[in-house]
Formats: structure tokens, sequence, C-alpha cells
């Protein structure tokens, strides 16, 4: 099968002539029985930007063409925007209300350029949609006989409602609140086609959103019986040691968030007389549970991962095994795969080994256990008598743990300090407190550790051609670094001292560390990157600095992550050689990475929705409160603030800037007031006020306090 690459070079060339995919498949011989696969590349690629269908004519190259493939905006006054796949390309295609057809906010559209003027102020039309939008859209339900109904969304859908044929509308009746999946195939007239998923029962319970976002972005439900029968089958098999390398005697422990409810790493720590250091990092051994092909398997690498939702966690593989013979409890024997490596006290790597093994939790620490341990050691205070014997080692993981990081960032990787929101829940699952996630040099010793590990087992699954997952993260584009360094300009920052982009660009956040500005400048840079993604093989991760690096670390939560394992089990037990597992492996790869990182994509957005919704509801009964927020984006709208010591995030309309008539300056990257020249740009500390929490909307809106 021909690869995304040979395709792009070939449609790219200077002979090509437009063609179908039966004419690209007949040029290279394909098989009949290989041509939906490669009509299901060309239209990856065309989502992604790379190349587009003309209508009657066949594919062509994106670039140069008057026709993009980009993500459709809606706004509330009906008519949108396409957002190219490709942003260093192109900006943003206006479009009228009357030329989005049956198109939906969230589409990913093909449209065809009418007037190009200057960057931001081309229009067009939409041709057709090529992805449906996967999360929900909600709406209120209006019956029309036999035509079936109709929706209509919520403002921030947009005005187009969504056509529900007879049969689709499952228990909705007239003026229920409803959610409502959009489907591929012919709609009613301009009308999208949809199908009523749930209807909404009593706002504001913890029920009520988890069943809201779950039918929102499509998340699993309850474990088929296969699943669970065969997970308990699993749990219930005595252990097997053979070929295992009994680890029980040695000092090894686990360090993880209070709240964990599955643990998956483990670590130990020697040093020898000469100075290096011998680093342990034992994993759940998944794979051994949850071996390729099962069904446990094959409902794994449908979920791809665990999402964790404030109050709730959909795992990815049954909790028989997830939460329990799997999990690294402490006192208990378990199955792992160990990685040792040696490493020079400059923080060179020597050497390493990667084997089946079984280990035994001493114990089972905290984040901030282990920060009071490191806190009190190095003040030299004596360390309370359960933990006085794992002191020296943690101290010993801190010193390995900088040496690490120093020469990770010496080499040009990146590491942003964007303090995440946090939500504290109790038993029920209520919001009872917000905050800030301090991160802690207990963090950065699992961070460093767990690093490390997982590029070592990209390199040994390299030099011995195994098959595995890699995760890339591709270079920034060029548009994107050069809206960051004018932002930096207007923000009287310089652009650093130069050597590799990556280390330029840490030279940058390591300067404006400390200032007012700085979270600003994170955030910024932080968008100007492009997302990582997983692969079938190794290539660039940006941010790390390294050309080859997988994820090894998390198989109880990350379907890649099980697959690494499931890989090495076979080669451990001598089934994998270049004419047996590996061809398999190789060619299954591909559609793993796809569907890992589309899994992926939507547990983030799914879990962001759900701490937005919850975040909401805790702040309706603080409207009015006054806070200290920080000025992280300006646009057209207006000013996105957060507040400096919970993260959270909301924005000031640009209307209710009060004293003045305010614009937006692109030039400038400011709000300017039109008379008395008060501005904003991002990196402002102001005063705010919370004026209004919309749940559903899941929207947040300070107004800013002008001093008299």
């Amino acid at each position: 099968m021909l690869t995304e690459e040979d395709l792009l070079a070939h449609i790219g060339s200077r002979r090509y002539r437009p063609s179908s995919t039966a004419e690209i498949a007949e040029r290279f011989a394909i098989p009949p029985a290989a041509v939906a696969e490669l009509d299901v590349i060309l239209r990856d690629l065309q989502v992604e930007g790379e190349i587009v269908e003309l209508p009657g004519r066949g594919w062509v190259r994106a670039e140069g063409s008057d026709h993009l493939a980009g993500t459709l905006r809606m706004a509330r006054r009906g008519f949108g925007f396409v957002v190219p796949a490709r942003r260093d390309r192109e900006g943003d295609l206006f479009i009228g209300a009357d030329a989005i057809g049956d198109a939906f906010d969230g589409d990913v559209v093909l449209a065809r350029i009418r007037r190009a003027g200057a960057p931001g102020t081309r229009e067009g039309a939409v041709v057709r949609v090529l992805r449906r939008r996967r999360s929900a859209v909600r709406g209120s339900f209006f019956p029309a006989g036999e035509r079936g109904g109709f929706v209509q969304p919520d403002e921030r859908y947009g005005s187009q409602e969504i056509w529900i044929p007879p049969g689709a509308e499952g228990e909705a009746g007239d003026e229920d609140r409803v959610l409502v999946r959009l489907e591929d195939g012919p709609g009613w007239g301009v009308h999208p086609r949809g199908r009523v998923v749930h209807v909404l029962g009593p706002q504001g319970t913890l029920r009520h959103d988890l069943e809201l976002v779950r039918c929102e972005f499509d998340l699993p439900g309850p474990f088929p019986e296969g699943a669970k029968r065969d997970a308990a089958a699993a749990a219930a098999r005595p252990l097997d040691l053979g070929g295992r390398r009994d680890l029980r005697g040695e000092m090894i422990f686990t360090i993880d968030p209070a709240d964990a409810q599955d643990f998956d790493d483990a670590v130990s720590l020697s040093r020898a007389a000469d100075g290096t250091w011998l680093l342990g990092i034992h994993i759940a051994d998944v794979a051994w549970f949850v071996p390729s092909g099962g069904a446990v398997d094959r409902e794994a690498r449908e979920r791809g991962t665990s999402i964790y939702l404030p109050g709730a966690t959909i795992h990815m593989i049954p909790e028989a095994i997830s939460c329990g013979v799997a999990s690294l409890q402490p006192d208990e024997d378990r199955l792992t795969k160990s990685v040792r490596i040696r490493v020079a006290p400059g923080g060179e790597v020597l050497g390493w080994e990667i084997f089946p093994s079984i280990i035994r939790s001493r114990r089972r620490f905290t984040y901030e256990e282990v920060q009071g341990i490191l806190d009190l050691a190095g003040r030299g205070f004596d360390v309370p008598a359960p933990v006085a014997d794992l002191a020296p080692i943690i101290l010993e993981m801190q010193r390995l743990m900088e040496v690490l990081r120093r020469k990770r960032r010496e080499r040009g990787a990146l590491e942003l300090e964007i303090p995440k929101l946090r939500l504290d829940v109790d038993g029920a699952g209520d919001v009872i407190g917000v905050g800030a996630e301090e991160r802690l040099d207990s963090h950065r010793i699992i961070e460093e550790f767990m690093l490390l590990a997982n590029e070592v087992v990209a390199l040994e699954a390299g030099a011995k051609g195994l098959p595995i997952p890699c995760r890339i993260h591709p270079e920034p584009d060029p548009k994107g670094l050069r809206e960051f360094f004018f932002f930096l300009k207007l923000a009287g920052v310089s652009k650093g001292r130069g050597g590799p982009p990556s280390r330029d660009l840490q030279e940058i956040l390591d300067l404006v560390r400390g200032e007012p500005y700085a979270r600003a400048v994170n955030v910024a840079l932080l968008r100007s990157l492009a997302r990582a993604v997983y692969a079938p093989g190794p290539g660039l991760h940006y941010a790390l600095a390294t050309s080859s690096y997988c994820h090894f670390t998390s198989p109880i939560r990350r379907y890649p992550d099980l697959v690494v394992h499931q890989v090495l089990s076979q080669h451990f037990a001598g089934l994998l050689s270049p004419s047996r597992g590996i061809p398999e492996w190789r060619e299954a790869m591909p559609a793993i990475a796809r569907h890992a990182s589309e899994m992926e994509e939507r547990a983030e957005e799914a879990e962001e929705a759900m701490t937005r919704l919850r975040l909401s509801r805790y702040l309706v009964p603080r409207i009015g409160e006054e806070m200290d927020g920080v000025v992280i984006a300006v646009g057209p709208q207006g000013l996105t603030v957060q507040i400096e010591d919970t993260m959270i995030e909301g924005r000031i309309h640009i209307a209710t800037l009060a004293g003045d008539v305010y614009e937006y300056d692109a030039q400038t990257m400011r709000v300017a007031g039109r008379r008395r020249r008060r501005s904003f740009r991002p990196g402002d500390r102001i005063p705010v006020r919370l004026t209004a929490v919309d749940p559903e909307a899941r929207e947040i809106d300070f107004e800013w306090i002008a001093k008299q």
C-alpha cells in the first residue's frame, strides 16, 4: 500500500493531472480489495489540509487550489468561518449565511474560495461536509408529524435547525431539551440530519452532567459482558513467573497522586561508588492479562484511553485488572516489565536492559508525602521513622532528576510552565473548592524517570526492528512562530541567544520567568505549537528534542502503551521475526496510531468540558465577587482572563469595557480605547468582577473594575 508521503509526492509532481481514487489505484496497480483503504488515506490527507477532491475532477494538492478543507465555526448571527486545517498556508475563510448549506458548527468541510483578498478577508462557500462533528449538540425538540421533527440548537451552535427523521426522535417530546448527534446521509433541504441520543433530565446534578458529557462526546458506557468475563478470568489466573527476573527483594515503591485509582509505575534507584546511578522503572505488565486480540484488548483499543472526569473515571480496561491484579499496590506480588538504566554523573545514558520481572512494592507514596520528605531532609531536619529508611533514596532521586532535567534542556527540550486548574471534589463528586495544581519536585522526579524510560524503550524497539506506535510532535508551523515572536516583540521580550529553535524558545521561557507576563508568554507559545500525536513509527518529538520516543509507562490507561507491552511480550517469548508477527504488527500500526490519537483528543475535550461544566455550577453562587486576573489573550471579541490564584479562565466582552469605546488592534495585539487610549494586552494584571456564569454553555464572564 502507498504511504502518505508517496501519495503527496505523486499528486504534487509536475506531470500529475487531477485523478480520481480509482485512477490513482490503477496508476499504482493497487488491487481492488485495497482501493477502499487507499480512499481512506486520501480522505485523511484532505482533512489534514494537504489535498482536496475537486468536484467532478479528482484529487489535487490543496496549496494553490481554489478549494480548502477546514473546520466550520459558526457565529450566532448565522454566518461562519472555515478555519483551514493548514493554518500556516491560509487565513480563515468567511462563509455567508446563504453559503453554508447543510454544514454545521464543528463540521470539517470542503469550501470553495469565491473571492480572495488579504489573509483573513477571503469569502467562500461550503461545497460539502467531509466529517460531521463528533460531539453532540444540545437543543429543543419540536415534532413535525410525518416528517419526524426538528431540533432548534442552543445559540452557541448557530441557528441551523437539525432534521430528525421519523424513528430517530427516541423518547423526545414537544419542547424537550435533547442531545442530538449529527449523521451522514441526506438532510431535509438545508437542514442536516440528526438523531436524538438523549433526553436531558433535571439539570445540575453530577449524574446529569456525566450523562450530558458522555452523550456529547460519545464516551463509552459499561464494559460488554464478554470483556468483563475475560477480565475476571484473567484476574483469577495464577501468576506465571517463567522467564521473569525476581525483584521482590529490592526497594521498589510507587509515587502517585493522592486520589489515584490505579498504579502502573514503580521506581527504584541505587548509586555505585563511581558515581553512576542504576535507575529502575517498573511498569505493570498489563499485556500478560490483556494479550493482543482478545475481548478485553478489542474493547481497550476501541476506547483508546481511560477518561478522568471530575467525580468519575471511565476506565480503558475493566477494573478487575486496571484497579486490581495489574495495579502495583503495596505488599502485593505484581508482574512488571522493568527498564534498568545506568546513568553517568553528568546525565549521559551509559546503557540499559529491558526484561519481564516480578516486584513487590514496599510503599505507596503520594506526591505530597515525597515532597514533605524532600523539604525536611533538604533543610537538615529528621524524617519521621516510618519513612526514614527511604529518605536517602528519595533525596538521591531528586539529584538524578535535576541532572536528567538539565541534560534534557541542554539538548533543546521545552518546559512550559502553565499551571492547571484543579477541582477539589467530595465523596459524592460535588466540587467543594478550586485551585491551581502545584508542580513539585516530587512530580518532576516521576516525570523525568518516565520520559527517560519511554525514550529508551523506543530506542530499543528501533534497534531490534520491533514495530510500535511512537509519539511524535511536529515542528511549529512558521506562521505560528512568526505570530509568537511578534507578540514577544510587542511585549519587549528579546528573541533569545540562538541555538536550536526549541532551545531558543526555552531561553525565552527562562527569561520571562517571574515576570507579570510570563503566563501569557507560555500560553502564547503553547498555542503556536503543533499537537503531539501517535505515529506508526519514529519521528521528531519537537518539545522533547528527540527523534525516538514512545509511550510505554502507562499501559493501564493508554492503549499505545499497552500495544508496546504486547509487542515486547511477543518479542521476549521469541514469537516475532521478519516473517512472523512483525509484518502483521507493522500493517496494523497506522490504524492503531490514528485511532489512538483521535481517542486521546476526544478524552481531552470531554475532560475539559466536564471540568468547565462543574466549575461553572460551582461559581454560580459567587457571582459578584471581585478577583485579581491576568490577561492571557486578546482579540476582536475582547479579553481572555485567568484568575491568578485559581486558574479560573473567563472572558471580558469588549462591549462591557467601561469608560470608552474599545477596539481590537491586530497590529499591536491590544484592545485600546478610542479617546482615553487605555489599552489591554496579554500579561496585564487587572481587577475583575465575576458577572455571569452559564453552565450549559460553559461560559464564564467577568467585567473589568475600572479605577475611579
